[in-house]
């Protein structure tokens, strides 16, 4: 909630980096969620739409819930954000 969209794919990258579990696939699509929403603060939509885009493919994969996150929701989100599309922007921070 504070911006840091950069910052959290940087530590999550080293995490997914080590990691060598079925949820390396889930961390990389927590990185494109970040990635994404660092281009959404940078108006960058074409880049939030690709990354939300892996996202998305990626999250689907998991069940509710997966790792304590409600991945239902971020996936709504993620969603609804790509929908938007033209219109408001999505705000990550929200």
């Amino acid at each position: 909630h504070q911006g840091a969209f950069f910052e959290a794919h940087e530590e999550i990258e080293i995490a997914w980096t080590h990691c060598r579990t079925a949820n390396r696939r889930f961390l990389q699509a927590i990185i494109h969620v970040a990635v994404g929403c660092h281009h959404q603060m940078n108006g960058n939509a074409l880049g939030r739409e690709r990354q939300f885009r892996k996202a998305i493919r990626k999250l689907q994969e998991f069940p509710a819930g997966h790792a304590g996150l409600d991945t239902r929701s971020l996936l709504r989100h993620l969603q609804m954000a790509q929908q938007a599309e033209g219109s408001a922007p999505w705000d990550p921070q929200s």
